[in-house]
C-alpha cells in the first residue's frame, strides 16, 4: 500500500500532466479549441480523483484513520446503461 501511495499512484498523476499537456497541443493544432473543454474537466477528473486516492492511502498509512471506509462497502451494481460520466457532466459526445 505504502508502494502504491508514495510510488505507483504519484508516477501516475505526473503521467496523466504529461499526457494532458501532448494532448492538448495535439487537438489545439488539430480542432483549434473548440471541444477541448470536455478532455479538460476529464483529465481534471482523474487526475483529482488519482490525487484523492493518494491523500487516503496516506490517511491510513500514517494511522490517522483505522479503516478506508470507502473499501469496506459493500459493491454495488454498475449498470453501464444509466448514470454514464460522458452524460452527467457535459451535453457533448467526443
Amino acid at each position: 500500500m505504502r508502494v502504491l501511495a508514495e510510488e505507483t499512484l504519484p508516477a501516475l498523476r505526473d503521467a496523466f500532466a504529461a499526457l494532458h499537456a501532448v494532448h492538448r497541443e495535439l487537438w489545439m493544432r488539430t480542432y483549434k479549441p473548440f471541444g477541448w473543454e470536455v478532455l479538460d474537466l476529464r483529465y481534471g477528473g482523474a487526475r483529482a480523483r488519482v490525487e484523492a486516492a493518494i491523500e487516503r492511502l496516506s490517511v491510513y498509512l500514517r494511522r490517522e484513520v483505522d479503516v478506508i471506509e470507502e473499501l469496506e462497502q459493500e459493491r454495488l451494481f454498475f449498470d453501464e446503461r444509466c448514470n454514464q460520466y460522458r452524460r452527467i457532466v457535459t451535453t457533448s459526445y467526443l
